[in-house]
């Protein structure tokens, strides 16, 4: 018969050659897996730093339209400014032109009922051209903002 301290302690060994293997494994496992999340970890900051430089360069291209977009409303608003104080010097050219001509007495008219003479002609036509004025440069003033703002906006 055999001696139970042999048996035992042969048993003994043989949880002790599993348990020292199965540790080990569950050791390299753990490893395994702390590598595996580190790589995980390592690319989704890549990824998010990638994602960061991309959204700088599109916000850089949207600055640059936008500064673009600016000038030539500065270059429109110049060039409309131009235009309205044409149109003011004509104006005036023609209301003088119609003070002259209706300041003249009329031969049958003595001239005596009034020192000056009445141009409603000219008071009629000089409140609605400045007007017209008024109305045409808030509509050129809204019209470049449109411009500005679809020059400006960002194309994808």
């Amino acid at each position: 018969m055999l001696n139970p301290y042999i048996l035992l302690g042969g048993l003994l060994a043989i949880l002790a050659a599993a348990g020292g293997g199965y540790w080990k494994g569950s050791s390299d496992g753990a490893n395994g897996v702390q590598t595996k999340w580190s790589a995980q970890v390592i690319a989704d900051q890549k990824a998010a730093l990638e994602a960061a430089n991309e959204n700088q360069r599109i916000a850089a291209r949207w600055n640059s339209n936008l500064i673009g977009a600016i000038n030539e409303s500065r270059k429109r608003a110049q060039l409309l400014e131009a235009a309205a104080a044409g149109a003011t010097a004509e104006r005036g050219r023609l209301l003088d032109a119609i003070r002259r001509a209706t300041s003249r007495p009329v031969p049958s008219d003595p001239g005596k009922a009034s020192p000056e003479p009445a141009n409603p002609l000219a008071d009629v036509l000089g409140a609605c051209t400045a007007e017209v004025q008024d109305l045409a440069r808030a509509a050129d003033g809204h019209a470049s903002d449109v411009q500005t703002l679809t020059d400006g906006w960002p194309a994808r």
